[in-house]
């Protein structure tokens, strides 16, 4: 059954097994099928898969168990086809956001439209959450932290628990690229998950990497202006970054980091050093 909040959110409730995935990677149905089977048999019967979500900047999707309620969300990446129950995964279809002030300072790679892979990718990380949190219990099976069993309340209250979850989803993730060989010849599990992680790490690094580290990207910014436009200065006298004004630089840069990994595994350590170009 299906339920349409809107014209927005579509949301499977139930009967999660009925529903194909369209993908003629046969790995792929076969970890979709597993998911949805997941669902339907979730410890305390109750999920929703949610399709059309709108998205904090920056997301492309999020999992979350509130009163006992797993649920999956994902933005307008996915076509229903709701009578034959069967879903594929598209493009980012969802509407621009007006420009605000996400692009002063930004050191990450800045938010663009998820291609299809991209986008499949994506599922396959909120449902390595859910798969963890949910059928799992909650037990770890990365390297640092396996064994280890931590609830979503946890999560919420503990940053050094939150990084752990979500290098647990990349691990999982890249477990189950190769388990079905979700992307024969691919990166792109592995591409997904990094720039995520980058999103943890970037704050973890020394002062002398992030000082190294923005004056590798200083030359994709502007430089921060007071209202009279005057520059504006740290109190090392180094000029702090404004607006972004070479995106395309800024991403081809991060793409030369994580270029350099090799493998997943190389950051499992939260202080492990990232590697700069």
């Amino acid at each position: 059954m299906g339920v349409k909040p809107g014209h927005e959110i579509y949301k499977i409730l139930s009967d999660f097994e009925s529903w194909q995935l369209d993908d003629p990677n046969p790995g792929r149905q076969e970890f979709f099928g597993e998911v949805m089977s997941a669902l339907e048999n979730n410890e305390m019967g109750i999920a929703t898969f949610n399709i059309g979500v709108p998205m904090p900047k920056g997301a492309g999707g999020y999992f979350t168990n509130h009163l006992n309620l797993d649920k999956i969300c994902l933005p307008s990446i996915v076509k229903v086809d709701e009578d034959n129950h069967i879903l594929t995964f598209t493009e980012d279809t969802s509407e621009d956001d007006e420009e605000d002030e996400e692009n002063k300072g930004t050191e990450t790679v800045e938010v663009k439209k998820l291609t299809a892979e991209e986008a499949f990718a994506i599922f396959v990380h909120e449902a390595c959450h859910f798969l963890h949190f949910s059928r799992d219990n909650g037990e770890f099976i990365s390297p640092l932290m396996k064994g280890k069993v931590y609830t979503m309340q946890e999560l919420i209250m503990s940053p050094k628990v939150r990084r752990e979850a979500e290098f647990e989803a990349g691990y999982r993730s890249v477990r189950y690229d190769k388990m079905y060989n979700l992307y024969p010849g691919s990166r792109q599990i592995l591409e997904t998950n990094l720039i995520n992680m980058m999103n943890y790490d970037l704050q973890n690094q020394t002062p002398e990497w992030k000082e190294k580290y923005r004056a590798k990207i200083k030359p994709y910014f502007d430089a921060m202006k007071d209202e009279t436009g005057r520059i504006i200065y740290d109190d090392k006298g180094n000029t702090i970054l404004g607006e972004l004004v070479d995106r395309d630089g800024l991403m081809k840069y991060q793409q030369e980091i994580r270029d350099k990994v090799k493998k997943f595994s190389e950051w499992a350590d939260p202080k492990h050093e990232i590697k700069l170009p």
